[in-house]
């Protein structure tokens, strides 16, 4: 009896201890991790400066790169990105004060290499678009859609226009397989830039590749619209062969926005094709 009685008043005094915050460590520094990652990009030869939550105590690397230089003041974190040749990673954890309590945060860094954008760009382009640009499909649209009105127009038989329509095929010329080569080692070229294995002189080198073997290969889609000039001179005025281009605002590649074929109002900004080429703007997008 005496025992089960000692039992329960050490409980009570345990339950009663616990209740009113006994034990003590309330009032210990504790170290804790923000779950929430800050993702910075930062351009090459820049230095840009961001605001922690906190005054910042120090800055340890956790994968560092030597592109980057870290400093901070107060609450203010400094980075200094140096010129780059490919884009680079770096994680740093940030430690901060707040009350007695280390507060740590991970910031991640990447360094743009802002030299290659254009470069960057027309790789992707590719890389996204590969099939469509082999097979010249911007042209094949544009050339089935002047065939037909060709048709609607009794310049064609129907005959005549099944013929035409059938004989547009990119990916049976000779051109083909090379432009297709250099289109996948431009693709692979690109992931490796984007991992920092390639510099972007190799990567312009393979772009430059590329393009070249696009140009022998889209001469084909300029010449089969340049056959149909016979039965679409009254519709269309005739293309210039202005080749496959880039055009950043669109990021693809196209023959159908030449500056020859192109106007802007003065007023408005606006961008329409002049005339003779009016008859394109459905089919481009601009």
């Amino acid at each position: 009896m005496n025992n089960t009685k000692a039992f329960v008043s050490c409980v009570a005094v345990a339950l009663f201890s616990a209740g009113c915050g006994g034990g003590g460590g309330g009032d210990q520094p504790q170290t804790v991790r923000i779950n929430d990652k800050v993702e910075l990009s930062v351009p090459e030869s820049t230095v840009e400066r961001v605001s922690a939550s906190n005054t910042v105590d120090k800055i340890e690397p956790v994968q560092a790169s030597e592109n980057f230089s870290l400093s901070f003041n107060g609450s203010e974190i400094s980075i200094v990105a140096s010129d780059l040749e490919r884009p680079v990673l770096g994680s740093y954890d940030v430690y901060m004060s707040k009350g007695n309590d280390t507060l740590i945060q991970r910031y991640e860094i990447m360094g743009v290499n802002t030299s290659a954008q254009t470069i960057e760009s027309q790789a992707f382009a590719i890389q996204e678009n590969a099939d469509d640009i082999l097979a010249l499909s911007e042209d094949k649209k544009i050339y089935e859609f002047l065939v037909d009105l060709g048709y609607l127009r009794e310049d064609l038989t129907p005959a005549q226009r099944d013929a035409l329509i059938d004989k547009f095929d990119a990916t049976a010329q000779a051109t083909y397989p090379a432009a297709k080569s250099s289109f996948e080692q431009l693709s692979q070229a690109y992931d490796d830039y984007q991992a920092g294995v390639i510099g972007e002189s190799a990567l312009e080198a393979y772009l430059n590749t590329a393009l070249s073997d696009l140009d022998a290969h889209g001469a084909y889609g300029y010449g089969m619209i340049r056959n149909l000039d016979a039965t679409t001179s009254a519709v269309m005025a005739t293309l210039p062969d202005s080749g496959l281009e880039f055009v950043e605002a669109q990021a693809r590649f196209s023959r159908y926005f030449a500056d020859s074929m192109l106007t802007t109002d003065p007023e408005t900004g606006a961008t329409t094709y002049t005339t003779g080429f009016e008859i394109l703007t459905p089919l481009t997008g601009l």
